[in-house]
């Protein structure tokens, strides 16, 4: 015969100690332990966030001041349902709610100009995103995004402009910057060293030359009985100029052509990729890699600002003629640090179609006239001047 189940009767008696724990309201509240752990699953199953709030205070809430608070929060977020966002609203961060009539009154005529202001500048934007092939901005943060991709498509680089295409469907790709990277590291020691090397130089191994070089440095004996002046001789024969009488200067042309070959190395490693993606702008190794690398940049800057899909969206963008605003406008900017940049340029270029090149002088005073300034000071002449 089995004994008596006493362990077993003594963990259910605990069980029910601890259900009836759960289920009891707890003292000086009005809710039980199951109830809260109940809402709290239920927020859990609703994905709610968890609250930010100090927990410093909460456990002495009673109930009634809890769902005080709660209906408080309630009512809050329902008026937020209908004004939308506190820092949207029109009249977020107004502290001078107490205005006399006197202020009211002088308020008017600064309000009225903003008003004007506002609709000129959705007139504008308009315009502006209509020339460009830009949708319409809505909002202020759209025409700021409008005006900077504007800015941005004024800083177009001049050459390898016929690789925009392929270049535009690789914007931002970090592999594309590196293996432009390496073809204009490769290209600027090339072109240096070609003053002082012949170009057979570039195409031998000075690896092995470097090792009978070496050891000359530091040893006179080694100048006379080593392969140091076989290695010298050979040296000789790599430059355009004479060579140089100390050891260490011709180590380190020796070391400047190890750079050279290793930096083509990192670069054979890139040339499948370039070809392929730059089709007929890839030259080998006459491919204008530094302009191509300047034009990535720049493509790469212009769609981090917007998204451009094609070539001709980009050439439109680039093409846009913002206008230039009657400076004689009641809401016209009057002082230079007012001045758009991309406003300046336009006026610039407007000159420069209508006068054709002129001294850089005589540039800055037409623009300044060109928007509206009658005489042109420091100040203007310096904004004029850093834009262009």
């Amino acid at each position: 015969m089995p004994g008596p189940p006493d362990a077993l009767r003594e963990a259910r008696d605990r069980l029910n100690g601890v259900a009836d724990l759960l289920h009891q309201p707890v003292s000086g509240y009005g809710f039980t332990p199951f109830r809260a752990m109940a809402e709290i699953a239920r927020f859990v199953g609703k994905d709610a966030p968890p609250p930010r709030l100090s927990r410093e205070g909460l456990a002495d809430l009673d109930d009634a001041t809890r769902r005080e608070h709660s209906d408080r929060i309630a009512a809050y977020a329902e008026l937020l349902a209908r004004t939308g966002p506190r820092a949207e609203h029109p009249f977020f961060g107004i502290g001078a709610t107490a205005l006399q009539p006197t202020d009211l009154q002088r308020l008017e005529p600064d309000l009225a100009r903003a008003a004007d202001a506002i609709i000129t500048l959705r007139e504008t934007a308009t315009r502006v995103a209509e020339s460009a092939g830009r949708p319409s901005p809505g909002n202020l943060e759209e025409c700021s995004t409008l005006h900077a991709l504007l800015i941005a498509a004024g800083d177009r680089p001049d050459e390898a402009r016929t690789a925009t295409g392929a270049l535009l469907a690789h914007a931002g790709d970090l592999r594309l910057g590196e293996a432009l990277s390496a073809g204009s590291a490769w290209a600027a020691a090339r072109n240096d060293a070609g003053a002082t090397f012949t170009e057979a130089a570039f195409g031998m191994d000075p690896a092995p030359l470097r090792v009978r070089l070496a050891p000359g440095v530091g040893s006179f004996w080694s100048r006379l009985f080593g392969p140091y002046r076989g290695a010298s001789r050979e040296l000789a024969t790599l430059l355009s100029g004479a060579l140089p009488k100390s050891p260490a200067d011709r180590l380190r042309l020796v070391d400047t052509l190890i750079t050279v070959r290793g930096l083509r190395k990192t670069l054979t490693e890139e040339e499948g990729f370039l070809s392929s993606l730059l089709g007929p702008d890839w030259r080998g190794e006459r491919t204008p890699f530094a302009e191509l690398q300047a034009q990535a940049a720049w493509l790469t800057r212009l769609t981090g600002i917007a998204p451009i899909e094609t070539p001709e969206a980009l050439d439109r963008i680039c093409a846009a003629d913002p206008p230039v605003r009657d400076r004689a406008a009641p809401n016209a900017p009057g002082t230079a640090g007012h001045l758009p940049p991309v406003e300046i340029r336009a006026a610039a270029a407007r000159v420069v179609a209508e006068s054709g090149d002129m001294p850089r002088e005589e540039l800055i005073v037409a623009t300044a006239r060109l928007l509206g300034f009658a005489r042109v000071g420091a100040d203007l002449r310096g904004v004029i001047d850093g834009t262009l």
